[in-house]
């Protein structure tokens, strides 16, 4: 053993007083010590590639990462992104936390190890509104269940990507983007409890041309209300959350054409 990185020479014989035929480079190096882990979650199914940050990693192909708890020991193998960062996708694994620890030649592993905590796998069931303007800002809600909190949870709108606001296990809340292009259509609406794995239930937001009034008949009506007003316009949608506003009141409104 030594104290500090350096190559030595292994050579094999029967006679300890005499060298061997060949001789074998063999590297000593420091092991690899680990500062933190993204995500520091992951979902059940597994799949979810994690960066772990650190000092010392070597580009090697016995660079692994090891992936520890009550149930048992994983390794995986790693990939080298630079001497301070691999990357590792995860096992299946049952909700609950394991330690994660990284090797050079994947036996020895780092002393210190990072945790990272499985959680539920989550569902997306609804969204409301399931449409907005091309223009975004949209305040959709989604619900599922095993929804969880996070300083790191999103949402999906096709490839564009917004903050979420967690409510609770089954609901969460997020603005939509404009639309790429300001073009009309659907896109896949996803959400993420550690900004890489995406609820894998496909959920469609669509957008749609912004709706423009153009006249109302009649213009006026007793202060009691319940005047039918016939408005004219364009882009209106034959949907359930269909309304008209006057002043700062929303009523339903019955779509025509």
């Amino acid at each position: 053993s030594t104290t500090a990185a350096a190559t030595t020479s292994v050579h094999v014989t029967t006679n300890p007083a005499e060298a061997g035929a060949m001789a074998f480079p063999f590297n000593y190096a420091n092991l690899p010590r680990l500062v933190d882990i993204f995500p520091n979650s992951a979902s059940e199914f597994g799949g979810t590639v994690i960066k772990v940050h650190g000092t010392d990693f070597t580009n090697s192909p016995e660079l692994s990462c090891q992936f520890v708890s009550a149930s048992g020991v994983s390794v995986i193998n790693a990939t080298y992104v630079s001497d301070e960062t691999v990357e590792c996708s995860t096992p299946q694994h049952v909700p609950g936390a394991v330690t994660v620890a990284v090797s050079n030649n994947g036996q020895d592993f780092s002393r210190h190890a990072l945790e990272l905590t499985y959680y539920p796998h989550m569902t997306l069931d609804r969204i409301s509104p399931a449409h907005g303007p091309v223009t975004g800002g949209s305040e959709v809600t989604l619900t599922g269940a095993n929804f969880r909190f996070s300083s790191s949870q999103s949402c999906t709108f096709g490839s564009l990507r917004v903050a979420a606001s967690f409510v609770s296990t089954t609901k969460v809340v997020c603005m939509s983007p404009p639309s790429l292009g300001r073009k009309g259509g659907p896109v896949t609406v996803g959400f993420s409890a550690n900004d890489r794995d995406l609820t894998p239930d496909v959920i469609e937001f669509k957008y749609a041309p912004i709706v423009s009034a153009m006249s109302a008949t009649p213009v006026r009506g007793p202060l009691t209300g319940m005047t039918k007003v016939a408005v004219s316009g364009a882009n209106f949608l034959n949907t359930s959350n269909l309304v008209c506003r006057f002043g700062d009141l929303v009523v339903a409104a019955r779509f025509v054409s």
